[in-house]
């Protein structure tokens, strides 16, 4: 298909378009400016690349400075550049024990019950020990029978 400039009909000022310059137009939705960059925005980079290495070396001078808050800023900003800046870092949403629950599937909250159970089975023995080296009578069930250096009943306070 021939592509020509000129007026619908066709009938005067007909030029037939070049194949180079067909290649290069934009298609239809398509933009010509893409990045949304103004002309001069290459340039700038351009600039700003080529004094990158005085100002990371008028930063380095300037982590030296007797000015605390000045030094400061300057070792941050030679950071920021070296690894990039720090990640903010987002408190996960707290989800509710039933939320969790319910993404499980039967074997993991069986999983979740027995190492629960595991977690608290430790946990009682290790108090229990403690209470038996302070010299507490503990009974088979845990309890304090009698505090250290007492004799009697059960302490129903350790309950």
């Amino acid at each position: 298909m021939v592509r020509t400039v000129g007026s619908r009909s066709g009938a005067r000022n007909v030029r037939v378009l070049s194949p180079a310059f067909i290649a290069k137009q934009w298609k239809r939705g398509q933009s010509g400016n893409p990045a949304g960059h103004a002309a001069e925005y290459g340039e700038v980079v351009r600039l700003a690349k080529s004094l990158s290495v005085r100002a990371i070396e008028r930063l380095g001078e300037l982590m030296e400075s007797d000015d605390e808050r000045v030094a400061a800023v300057a070792c941050n900003m030679i950071l920021d550049r070296a690894f990039g800046k720090a990640l903010t870092q987002r408190l996960p949403v707290q989800d509710s024990l039933e939320e969790r629950l319910r993404a499980m599937t039967p074997e993991q909250r069986e999983a979740e019950a027995h190492a629960l159970y595991d977690r608290a089975k430790a946990r009682l023995l290790q108090d229990r020990r403690e209470r038996e080296d302070r010299g507490e009578i503990v009974d088979e069930a845990g309890y304090t029978v009698a505090p250290a250096g007492q004799a009697g009943g059960r302490d129903n306070a350790a309950r």
